[in-house]
């Protein structure tokens, strides 16, 4: 793997991107969490891509809508280069974490990892592109038992599904 020539100043600025997403989504400060995305951004989840600001803006306030209350919790983000660009101006990540969310009224804990592209807009970093990734998203009473099964994504309502990592 190449070394990524990005500052220190840079990696936490982007550790920070992705505390103050995660805050935001929490905290249902849509406009924070939009400000943090580049105008011409894409967001993923299981397939689904939305584009832009008034895209990912209709997504996450649906999302809002569907949680009663979420936690996010990032673990650790791995940077990587970008292949013909410079580390200063877009950078690749990987970010895990995990989540309790309640959707209906029941807890669910997750665990996820995001894919993402980050871009220097405005002289600051924000997601170009953000993919969520599920390792498992269930009602906490079918952890012990759904946590070593193939359908690890189950949410309340829903047919359970295979998880999209590993």
């Amino acid at each position: 793997m190449t070394p990524l020539d990005v500052t220190v100043e840079d990696r936490l600025l982007l550790q920070e991107l992705i505390a103050r997403y995660s805050l935001a989504r929490d905290d249902r400060d849509i406009d924070l969490l939009i400000s943090l995305f580049a105008p011409d951004a894409q967001f993923e989840r299981a397939g689904r891509v939305v584009d832009g600001a008034d895209g990912i803006r209709e997504f996450f306030l649906g999302s809002m809508r569907r949680y009663d209350l979420t936690n996010h919790v990032n673990h650790g983000q791995v940077l990587d280069p970008v292949e013909g660009a410079s580390p200063r101006e877009r950078v690749a990540g990987r970010v895990s974490g995990h989540a309790e969310l309640v959707p209906s009224g029941i807890l669910h804990v997750a665990a996820y990892r995001y894919h993402d592209l980050y871009v220097k807009s405005e002289g600051r970093w924000r997601f170009q592109r953000r993919s969520l990734n599920f390792i498992y998203a269930m009602p906490v009473d079918q952890l012990a038992a759904g946590f070593a099964d193939n359908l690890r994504v189950r949410w309340h309502g829903d047919q359970p599904r295979p998880a999209d990592l590993p």
